[in-house]
């Protein structure tokens, strides 16, 4: 994990005070997680194959790129709810999602060949289990709990900066984040706890900038 563990702990203490977030139900969600057995070890070396090429986060804010004018320029990772805007028949490398967004699409991908890293948090232990098993072993599952050894932990919040440090860990040559924006929550009614989530995620990807010492476009 970039930063190390003990970094990630004093994020994720400062995240669960911010949102007061239940660390009990994280790890209830986790080990929840750990106990599905249809995800697939060999995915992470598929998806390690990625090494050392340009990586596209392509988040959920207003549309304001061309996402075909990329396609085949690097790895497209797609952050769950963003997902409706790659066009068919293009199949993105990566999608990041804690089960919130279009599950059913994110499946139809996910058979075609996109590679999921699935979320648990204590929010959504029902969606686990509704979805995770239609999977068929085509996802790898992560987990916010600091220090959690059977399932990864990439650091990261949101399904956008996640998204972030799991291209990092994947080896990203340069990372481009497309249509991020922090300062509203597209497509979703404004409050004052995904305005802090934004918060958080911009705060993230800064520090995920200054550990890399690289500069993370379109942040």
């Amino acid at each position: 994990m970039i930063g190390g563990e003990t970094h990630w702990q004093k994020r994720y203490d400062e995240i669960c005070d911010i949102l007061h977030i239940s660390k009990k139900d994280d790890l209830e969600s986790a080990d929840h997680m750990a106990a599905f057995k249809n995800y697939c070890e060999a995915l992470m070396t598929l998806a390690k194959s990625n090494s050392n090429r340009r990586f596209f986060i392509i988040g959920n804010g207003p549309p304001k790129t061309d996402i075909s004018g990329i396609y085949g320029k690097g790895a497209i990772v797609v952050a769950d709810s963003a997902i409706w805007k790659i066009e068919k028949p293009y199949v993105p490398e990566i999608i990041v999602t804690d089960l919130d967004g279009d599950v059913d699409r994110i499946l139809e991908l996910s058979e075609q060949g996109s590679i999921v890293f699935i979320h648990s948090h204590g929010d959504n232990i029902k969606e686990l289990d509704r979805f995770c098993p239609l999977f068929n072993g085509r996802f790898i599952p992560t987990t916010q709990v600091p220090g959690y050894r059977r399932i990864y932990n990439f650091g990261g919040f949101t399904d956008g900066d996640r998204a972030a440090y799991i291209a990092d860990f994947l080896g990203a040559s340069s990372i481009e984040l497309v249509d991020f924006d922090f300062s509203i929550q597209h497509g979703k009614a404004w409050n004052e706890r995904k305005d802090a989530k934004l918060k958080i995620a911009r705060d993230l990807l800064k520090d995920l900038e200054r550990f890399r010492g690289d500069k993370i476009s379109g942040l």
